[in-house]
């Protein structure tokens, strides 16, 4: 039975410098043995959490940012604000961390299916909503919801995270995606002005959402 308290032995497999100002950072775990990736990819569900600790530094709880079908990693993305944040962000690829989770309770994603989705997020509050948006694109879930409408801002084009992936939601015809930055910046293509006056702008319905 999965203990979700008991620590996980992880390696960094890859890291990714997300903002321009370099404050925050992807990190993608994987797991030294395979009966732990198996049972905690059987529990996980977007929405939730884990606890990340290093040997001398501490444990903090970090959102998970990916979704099950991304690969077999964990993704965390992380601010650099603190002690144990700072040491984390001096890791590199192959150094060994542990983790605990899933925990929390995640989305209530089987009670959506059916419906619309809208997703709203900014800056880098943004980790488990991109987890969740990367969960209902995945092929054989992606039929069971209807419109998918994301809308997601930043301060300025350089503090947007999961840039890569984001600009594939472009391509795609299964997802209405919103981009905003604070301030008019030269080459912005996208809206100008705060969340909540794009979203009133953009007016998605609220039937059946």
């Amino acid at each position: 039975m999965h203990n979700p308290y008991k620590p996980i032995p992880m390696r960094i497999a890859r890291t990714v410098v997300e903002t321009d100002d370099q404050s925050l950072k992807s990190f993608e775990l994987v797991f030294e043995r395979e009966a732990d990736r198996e049972k905690f990819f059987a529990k996980y569900r977007p929405g939730q959490f884990c606890q990340l600790s290093i040997f001398g530094k501490g444990e903090a709880p970090f959102g998970v940012a990916s979704a099950a079908w991304e690969g077999d990693f964990v993704r965390f993305t992380i601010n650099k604000i603190g002690v144990f944040t700072r040491a984390i962000h001096k890791m590199k690829s192959g150094d060994a961390i542990s983790m605990r989770g899933p925990l929390g309770n995640g989305f209530p994603i089987e009670d959506w299916k059916g419906s619309n989705i809208l997703i709203i997020g900014g800056g880098y509050a943004f980790t488990t909503l991109f987890a969740l948006a990367q969960h209902l694109l995945a092929p054989e879930i992606r039929s069971q919801y209807n419109d998918l409408t994301v809308i997601y801002g930043a301060r300025e084009p350089g503090l947007f995270l999961y840039k890569e992936e984001i600009e594939t939601w472009y391509k795609r015809d299964d997802i209405n995606l919103y981009q905003a930055i604070d301030r008019p910046v030269e080459g912005w293509s996208h809206f100008v002005g705060y969340v909540p006056t794009v979203t009133k702008e953009i007016a998605p319905s609220a039937e059946n959402t």
